[in-house]
């Protein structure tokens, strides 16, 4: 699952965004055991959060505060 949320999250950003290194590790302990469709979308609202901040403030980075926010939201859908 790391592999494959890394290499996604690595795609997404693409050169718009620089991936804080705390990041992959939030990342990867936030989808330990769970279902691609979950990792999808915890990397689509984490990209979603990064979009918002790099309006707002001018500053395009993924923080691992994006991935903890995308959980919450996703994990609180499915409850």
């Amino acid at each position: 699952m790391r592999r494959y949320a890394t290499r996604k999250l690595t795609t997404m950003a693409g050169t718009n965004y620089r991936i804080l290194p705390a990041t992959v590790d939030t990342l990867a302990r936030t989808l330990a055991d769970r279902a691609l469709a979950d990792a999808d979308a915890i990397l689509q609202k984490t990209i979603d959060s990064a979009a918002v901040r790099a309006l707002r403030e001018q500053i395009a980075e993924i923080r691992p505060d994006d991935v903890e926010a995308a959980a919450r939201t996703v994990f609180a859908d499915h409850a």
